[in-house]
């Protein structure tokens, strides 16, 4: 199995470098509603993606199957990440630096962490942009903004001791009871910089030893080679992380041997930003000193007390997916990103963005605060803590745990401390525990790490996993004992279906089914099939937990030779397998869909820079996967393309372009899993005008 899995990921460069798309990029409607206001000469701060994107998550799946060491992990993603960058970014570069002689463009910052570049353009410039074949979209540029406490109290006496919000998740036994203190890990916070001449925190500045610019990422361009903090909140949030304030006898963080390195680009409001802070962070901390080779360097978690909604304004959302690349990036290289809910509770789905965002069970891992300062067990949640569920689905439970964020004694500014309040200071004893699990397990990965801390966290609230606590307030504890290599009893696993005899044909959705059962828990599942009898297995989806089922889409594999394999880990890599016991057959679809365009069907007229709604009907006997959606203003001679979609919707609402002619058709084409296709064309000529 090793040797399969090591084969997949070498394989994986291929399908990197020959995934792309064929087509010119568009404007995301909102921006697109904002260029509108401005004239053609007008600048705006626009990012624009290239369409060479490699597909970093299947990557990640199979270093996370494989247990890939954090030196194999980090150098095979950032490899494969700047390779695309470099591959696709120096024809629009050198189309950007003949715009700047020409002045339509002020400047430009291309990044490898989502292959982007930032751009100041004029408006007229940025659509000329939009139509080159390398570009993939165009949106606004954007900047993070602070999620303010919602007390500060100041100035308390030093020299409390261990504070009671380290004792409530149990970091101080791990300190006395395992030993494990943070020594040898490496934290990084995105927030308003830190205090570095804090007594709680200077020593271990890893600049102390390593050049600066490896460090400290003075992102607003203060001029500074040191850390600052103009705030407080970032020196606040580093000492709950790792301060130590031997002096005073102040332990104030989880893992207060650990190092530090920070940047500080939340100190700062939302709007337009040429060169785009967040992004520039997220790639500086997944490789500071720009050595894939290297992984010193890196942080092993990265806590993020920010966050955006609708109430922002401009093209911002409830929920936002415009920095999403670039943390599941960032944590394919190695480090665990974590974020603070917000303080926009009680009321439900109050999370911020990226916190709200709900792909996996793992990414986007939010935590909500309690009160451990005046409560004992069970601590009550703050009112103030943002609610789930996740309003991007308003299904998915939010946040995933909790820690204690009410009056929260920790580090501030010139050398003080300061007792705060939010869910800013819950996060931070999250990415402690990070540093902590990493110091006792150096190679356990993103996912195991988080799987472990909602595994182990102690159940408040409705039971089980709910939208007030998620699954809990974390146990420390418990954590970092779940992924010391000390169990040894690998899971036992059951297929219950496909078990033998089953027909199904390509397309399908079939679900899988298996029983599990862990002496301490199931924390992954990996599902492979084969259809040559079992000579090789075909990675189908690696999955969090234990969820017991899993629907697959059936590929266009047809075989009367067909099995599943089902592998149970749990949190310290013990391995458990099963699999079908006769087999199954996958059958061929031939069938192609059968699509019906209603509108526009011709006699139409439509007016440039209207929306207007494309509506189609499909049906296939299976199911339809993708629907492209082109355009002509030719009469058909040539076509252009308006959208791809994944499935059916049935509808686009389609920002009509600038290209006014009597000769117009539109035409839908839908694809089902085994790539049969069916299209239809409008049935007469429609006008934009």
């Amino acid at each position: 199995m090793k040797k399969l899995i090591f084969t997949s990921i070498g394989l994986l460069a291929l399908a990197i470098v020959f995934g792309l798309s064929a087509f010119a990029g568009e404007i995301e409607p909102n921006f697109a509603a904002y260029l509108e206001t401005l004239s053609d000469d007008d600048f705006a701060s626009a990012i624009v993606y290239l369409q060479d994107h490699p597909n970093i998550k299947v990557l990640d799946q199979a270093l996370h199957t494989e247990r890939a060491s954090m030196a194999v992990r980090h150098e095979t993603v950032l490899t494969a990440l700047k390779q695309a960058a470099e591959r696709s970014q120096p024809t629009l570069l050198g189309y950007l630096s003949g715009a700047v002689s020409a002045a339509t463009v002020e400047g430009y910052t291309p990044y490898w962490i989502m292959n982007l570049v930032v751009v100041s353009a004029t408006k007229a410039e940025l659509y000329r942009i939009a139509q080159r074949p390398e570009v993939d979209a165009i949106e606004g540029n954007f900047r993070a903004t602070l999620i303010e406490p919602v007390d500060v109290s100041n100035p308390p006496i030093a020299g409390i001791g261990v504070t009671n919000s380290l004792k409530a998740i149990n970091a101080d036994r791990v300190w006395n009871e395992l030993g494990i203190t943070g020594y040898g890990r490496l934290i990084g916070g995105l927030d308003t910089g830190v205090d570095g001449d804090h007594a709680a925190l200077t020593d271990r500045w890893r600049g102390n030893w390593h050049p600066w610019q490896e460090c400290w990422r003075d992102a607003l361009g203060y001029g500074t080679t040191y850390p600052v903090d103009n705030y407080g909140h970032g020196t606040h949030t580093m000492g709950t992380m790792c301060g130590a304030g031997h002096g005073t006898g102040d332990t104030v963080g989880v893992a207060w041997e650990a190092r530090w390195i920070a940047d500080n680009s939340i100190d700062q409001g939302v709007g337009s930003e040429f060169d785009n802070d967040v992004l520039g962070a997220f790639q500086w901390f997944a490789d500071p000193d720009g050595d894939p080779g290297t992984t010193d360097d890196v942080p092993d978690v990265v806590q993020n007390s920010w966050g955006i909604d609708a109430r922002f304004g401009g093209t911002y959302q409830d929920c936002d997916y415009r920095w999403q690349e670039a943390i599941e990036n960032c944590e394919a290289a190695g480090v665990v990103v974590t974020f603070s809910a917000g303080n926009e509770g009680p009321s439900p789905q109050t999370h911020r963005s990226p916190a709200n965002i709900c792909n996996t069970t793992t990414v986007n891992f939010s935590v909500g605060a309690v009160d451990a300062e005046y409560y004992g067990w069970p601590y009550p949640i703050c009112s103030f803590s943002s609610r789930g569920p996740s309003d991007c689905d308003g299904v998915t439970k939010k946040p995933e745990v909790v820690a204690p964020g009410y009056y929260v004694y920790s580090c501030y500014n010139n050398g003080g401390y300061v007792r705060m309040s939010g869910t800013s200071m819950a996060g931070p004893h999250v990415a402690g525990v990070v540093a902590l699990m990493r110091q006792a397990n150096p190679n356990a990965d993103v996912t195991t790490i988080k799987q472990v801390l909602m595994n182990t966290a102690r159940d408040e609230g409705t039971p089980g996993e709910d939208n007030d606590y998620g699954w809990g307030c974390i146990d420390a504890y418990e954590a970092v004992l779940a992924v010391m290599v000390t169990d040894t009893i690998p899971p036992e696993v059951t297929v219950t279906a496909p078990n033998g005899g089953e027909v199904m044909t390509v397309g399908q959705v079939y679900t899988i089914t298996w029983n599990a059962t862990d002496d301490v828990g199931v924390s992954s599942i990996s599902i492979y099939y084969s259809y040559d009898g079992g000579g090789n297995y075909n990675l189908i989806e690696n999955l969090s937990g234990n969820p017991g089922s899993y629907d697959w889409t059936v590929p266009n594999t047809p075989s009367t030779q067909c099995l599943v394999k089902v592998y149970a880990y749990d949190a310290v890599g013990n391995e458990g397998s099963d699999v079908s016991d006769a087999f199954f057959t996958i059958q061929a679809d031939t069938e192609a869909p059968v699509v019906t365009v209603v509108q526009p069907n011709g006699g139409e007229v439509l007016n440039v820079g209207s929306v207007y709604t494309v509506q189609w009907n499909a049906t296939d006997n299976v199911g339809i996967t993708l629907t492209d959606i082109d355009y002509s203003y030719d009469g058909g001679t040539n076509w252009y393309d308006v959208v791809d979609l994944s499935g059916n919707p049935g509808s686009y609402d389609w920002t009509v372009p600038n290209t006014p002619s009597t000769q117009c058709l539109v035409k839908v084409t839908c694809f089902d899993a085994a790539a049969n296709s069916g299209f239809d064309v409008s049935d007469n000529f429609f006008t934009i005008e």
